[in-house]
This record gives structure tokens, sequence and C-alpha cells, in this order.
């Protein structure tokens, strides 16, 4: 509805009695409307088909596939290269950049947000007695990884000592018993064969701990990914827009950890295809389901909050847990081969960790 006001009375309360009341109250009844709805638990915002752009969210479902696609692309043609072999400075630089955007990931797009939604007053009563309940779920993670690991290594560590006695009709223990009759303290083949079956052994254990870490890695990532691709979908206007070019870069430097990890870890090519785009997929899907109940879904249903909040955390827990332990840990603190290499050469890995660490905390403003 539109009003016409005479040029004589703009400027004057005068000229139009009763106007500027009207017009102050209707100025309160809306920002107690605002009010209330940025306080409403429960609360559903209706998107009208002329604030709901759905060309752009369908055209953003391929975007966001192709973006987080490429990115696990990356580490394969580097690989490709001949430069870039597995030990070269150049993939160890790739591969820190990814554990940098793993950590980042994990404490400020996961665990930070899971706090923030398990904080929220609409959850009511639980959350003022207990402030600490985000960061008890990533407590509880940390702690089942770390069970998880050390019992995994144990079983498979276990089946492969079975799989070797039966293999050569005795144990590792047998071959060590075995005397050894060289004073010089030569090599003798029993000692070669015993040292020899050791080391593959090691390195069977530390192939089967990678394959696992990598699979939980991916597993905490997927859960994450759902929950951004709903909030993409139901998102409308200008925010929309910012949170995709945000997403896109998120996408991009979690695809290239993704597929760094998948990369040291799987042999099989078929298996090293599912796992990223099984990645590649998944925040579509989400986008999809945002998609599909944009009228009736609620972020601040206490349902919501619960759901997203516990899986926030749960992933951020296993990503940081992945990126300090399996990660760093393994494959820079206490690999020799790392710490073997010139100071130029560890402090050029180091600066790609700080760029892939410090490039995913500036994407967490936006997405």
């Amino acid at each position: 509805m539109h009003f016409r006001i005479p040029a004589r009375a703009i400027g004057s309360r005068d000229h139009i009695p009763g106007l500027y009341p009207r017009l102050e109250l209707a100025t309160d009844r809306t920002s107690i409307t605002m009010a209330e709805e940025e306080s409403c638990c429960g609360c559903v915002s209706l998107n009208s088909d002329d604030d709901y752009d759905m060309g752009l969210h369908i055209g953003s479902i391929f975007i966001i596939f192709a973006v987080s696609a490429a990115g696990t692309l990356i580490p394969l043609i580097a690989q490709k290269i001949p430069q870039c072999n597995a030990n070269s400075i150049i993939m160890e630089s790739i591969s820190a950049f990814a554990y940098g955007v793993v950590i980042a990931t994990g404490l400020i797009h996961m665990v930070n947000e899971g706090i923030e939604k398990l904080s929220d007053e609409c959850l009511g009563s639980v959350v003022e007695e207990y402030g600490s309940l985000g960061l008890a779920f990533v407590l509880a993670t940390l702690v089942v990884m770390h069970l998880i690991e050390c019992e995994s290594s144990v079983f498979f560590g276990n089946q492969g000592s079975l799989l070797h006695g039966h293999a050569h009709g005795h144990t590792p223990e047998a071959i060590m018993q075995q005397p050894v009759s060289t004073p010089d303290g030569a090599v003798t083949p029993q000692t070669a064969e015993y040292h020899g079956k050791s080391v593959n052994h090691a390195e069977n254990d530390s192939k089967i701990r990678r394959k696992i870490a990598t699979i939980i890695f991916e597993a905490g990532v997927i859960f994450h990914s759902v929950i951004i691709g709903l909030d993409l979908g139901v998102t409308t206007g200008s925010e929309f827009n910012t949170l995709l070019a945000a997403l896109c870069f998120h996408q991009f430097f979690e695809g290239i950890a993704i597929g760094t990890s998948a990369l040291s870890s799987i042999e099989s090519k078929g298996k090293l295809f599912m796992l990223n785009f099984a990645f590649a997929i998944t925040t579509p899907i989400g986008q999809v389901i945002g998609i599909a109940v944009r009228t009736t879904y609620s972020s601040s249903s206490s349902t919501a909050l619960w759901v997203q909040g516990i899986l926030d955390c749960v992933a951020g827990g296993i990503l940081l847990y992945t990126g300090l332990v399996e990660l760093m840990t393994y494959n820079m603190t206490t690999n020799h081969q790392f710490l073997s290499r010139s100071t130029a050469q560890r402090f050029s890995i180091y600066i790609s960790l700080w760029l892939g660490a410090g490039l995913m905390a500036l994407i967490g403003k936006w997405a």
C-alpha cells in the first residue's frame, strides 16, 4: 500500500495529525517481531519463491561437487609429475598443507560450531546446568579414538603374527631364539631373516594403521559435510552467495586433505576412487536434503541443535585426533626421514602446514 504525502507536509508533524505516532508504533512492533524471531526456538523461516532462487541452489550442487572432486585430484595429479615422488619435498609439503587443513577444520569449523549449538538457550536447563557439554563430547571422542587405535593395532598385529607363523612353520620368537655363532657380530642368515620379517611386519602394521586412520578421518568429514550442505540448502539471499563462495574454498582444501590421506594408505585404485567420490558427493547430498526441507526445517529446534551439535563435536574430535596424532606425530614429530631433512626443507614443510591451517581458519569467518 502506498501513501501520497503532500509536499508541504514533509518535515512537519502538524499537517498530518496522528501519522507519526502510528509510524513509531509500527516501527516498535517490527522491532519486537524481529527480536522474537531471533530468539524463537523451533521457528521455521518460510522462504517464498521470490526469496529462494531454486536455479542457483540446484546449480550450486554441481559447483560444490566439482570443487570437492578437484581437491581430491590434486595429490593424484602431483604424483604423476616426476619431481613429485612419494618422498619428494613437494609431496611432503602438499601433505603438510593437508595436515593443517585437517586440524583447522576440526577445531574451527566443527568443534567451534558444535559448542555453539550445544550452548544454545533453546536446549533449556541442560545447557544452563552444564556449560561444557560440547567439549565433553569432544573429549569422549578423543578417548574413544585412542582406544580404537590401540586395540586395532593389537588385533591386526596379532593377526599378522598368526599368519606369519602359519606361513613359515615357526613364529618370530622361535627365529629369535635360534643360536647365532658369529663372534665378530656379523649378521647370520637367521638374524637377517628375522630382521627382514620384523621390518616387513612393522611396515604392514603401519599400512593397516594408516588405512584405519583414513577411513575414520573420512567418516568425520562426511558427518560435517552433510550438515554444511543442509545449511547451504536452506540459506537464501546475499548470505547464500557468501556461504557458497566460502564453501568452495572449504571443500577444495578439504578435498586435498582427503586425497592426500587416501593416496598414502589405499593401494587399490577402485577403493581410492570410492573414498574420493564419497567425499565429493556428501555435501551435495546435504544440499538436496536442505532444498527439500527448506519450508519445514528449523535450525533452532532442539532436535536439530542436538543432532548437529553432537555430530559436529564428534567429527571435530575425530579430525583433531587424526590431525595431531595420526598425521603430524607419525609423519613429522617421530618420523626419522622428516627429521633428517635439511633445516630449509623442514621449514618449507612447516610453512606449508601453517599455510593450510591459516587459510582454513580464515575461511571459518564465512563458513
